[in-house]
């Protein structure tokens, strides 16, 4: 589009061709839908914008992982963060993004120390 040359640069320019509204700010996106002129095609999933984006779709994909990680816990109360992605098929950020979470949400507690401590699930 132009607007934007180098990273955050051009931002001051983008907030002077659009509202505010265009962002969607969440805990670990920032997403930017800029408005077409003209309707996209649906069907091309290249013309997507944030109105035709499911929003549920993050959620699922970290409802599922969290399930496959509480899932582990209960056989494994030891498990490593390690252990743990390579038994659910994710990446290790992404069991610690979703251990977190859960810990946070008090769905989980981690209880002894890092190394020879373990899991406790709580809901």
């Amino acid at each position: 589009m132009d607007l934007v040359e180098q990273l955050g640069s051009g931002m001051n320019r983008i907030l002077r061709s659009y509202d505010r509204s265009i962002f969607r700010i969440s805990e670990h996106f920032i997403r930017v839908a800029f408005p077409f002129a003209e309707s996209p095609n649906e069907n091309d999933p290249r013309n997507r914008t944030d109105e035709t984006v499911d929003d549920t779709e993050n959620e699922t994909v970290n409802d599922t992982v969290q399930k496959r990680v509480k899932d582990i816990i209960r056989r494994v109360p030891a498990a490593t963060y390690q252990y743990i992605a390579e038994k659910s098929g994710v990446s290790r950020a992404t069991v610690a993004r979703a251990i977190k979470h859960m810990v946070e949400a008090g769905e989980i507690k981690r209880e002894g120390t890092d190394r020879k401590g373990s899991w406790r699930i709580l809901k």
